[in-house]
């Protein structure tokens, strides 16, 4: 039997002659789609080019110093722009103590024409700026710090005596004195925690309960009409995720009540508790079970 040659399958073949032209191929459908991919391309990078982040301003912000009175309530009214458009955008008010570091005092979320009003209760002198954090579309943007030097106390205009100032103002410090301290709350030692600031917000909360308290001689987290610590300080525009509160009367001086909190272990505990903020209110009136009256609200902001 005569042997046959091998000859290469079809698909080898046609492998080989492919192979001949693929450089023809190849350049010729580079060709094409590089015109057909041209447009896409650019297109796609114009588009990258146009979402690219856009610049945040803030208008309506002074430098000037600021003298206000310690105690005060001070509010900012700014805007905020995004590009070349007003949009809802998320703001922050920082506060710097002399000598100390940037804390949140509070945040607001812009109305769509781009304006907020933010808020704290001066305790003291130091700097305060906005700040507007980042988005996917658009950047960060700081203001420059404005001086604020805290001048005498809070005029009696605002619905609070000079004591109630100067109480409010006692218990504060004598609050972050035991925190930075640490203290024994009950059985359980209680470390050192860091100082709270105070809010404009939970001080209005706190301020108003106490003098509800006062006037309509009752004693208890819970208001008649069902309401608790978190009710009132979302209702003054506190936007928590945490807050807490501790109730005391009948203590005639800064002194004694936080001394009498820090004998209840609960109420010691809320007050050596991982805080970021604190309202303070006192009232007194002679014709209540107890004279005088007594409101901490601690507050954890919403991120």
């Amino acid at each position: 039997m005569t042997p046959r040659t091998p000859v290469p399958p079809a698909r080898t073949t046609r492998r080989v002659v492919t192979g001949r032209w693929s450089a023809r191929v190849v350049a010729a459908l580079l060709g094409l789609l590089g015109g057909l991919l041209a447009g896409p391309m650019a297109t796609e990078a114009a588009r990258a080019a146009d979402a690219s982040p856009v610049p945040t301003t803030v208008r309506g912000w002074s430098t000037s110093t600021w003298s206000v009175p310690q105690g005060r309530v001070a509010r900012v009214a700014v805007r905020v722009r995004t590009g070349d458009r007003w949009a809802t955008r998320r703001a922050v008010l920082q506060f710097r103590p002399t000598g100390g570091r940037w804390t949140r005092v509070d945040a607001e979320r812009t109305q769509r024409d781009g304006r907020v009003v933010l808020g704290w209760t001066v305790q003291g002198s130091g700097a305060v700026r906005v700040r507007v954090p980042a988005t996917r579309t658009a950047r960060a943007v700081t203001t420059r710090g404005r001086r604020v030097e805290a001048a005498g106390a809070r005029s009696s205009s605002t619905g609070l005596d000079g004591r109630a100032d100067r109480f409010e103002s006692a218990v504060f410090r004598l609050v972050n004195e035991l925190r930075a301290q640490g203290t024994r709350c009950g059985s359980a030692w209680m470390a050192p925690v860091p100082p709270v600031v105070r809010h404009a917000r939970l001080d209005e909360a706190a301020s108003a309960y106490a003098a509800r308290l006062a006037r309509e001689d009752y004693f208890s987290h819970v208001d008649p009409q069902g309401r608790d610590a978190g009710d009132r300080a979302e209702a003054a525009g506190y936007r928590w995720s945490r807050v807490g509160e501790n109730l005391a009367a009948g203590q005639d001086t800064p002194g004694d009540v936080v001394q009498a909190w820090r004998g209840s272990p609960g109420h010691c505990r809320v007050m050596m508790g991982e805080w970021v903020h604190l309202g303070l209110g006192f009232a007194h009136d002679e014709a209540s079970t107890y004279g005088e009256h007594w409101v901490q609200v601690f507050g954890v902001p919403q991120r």
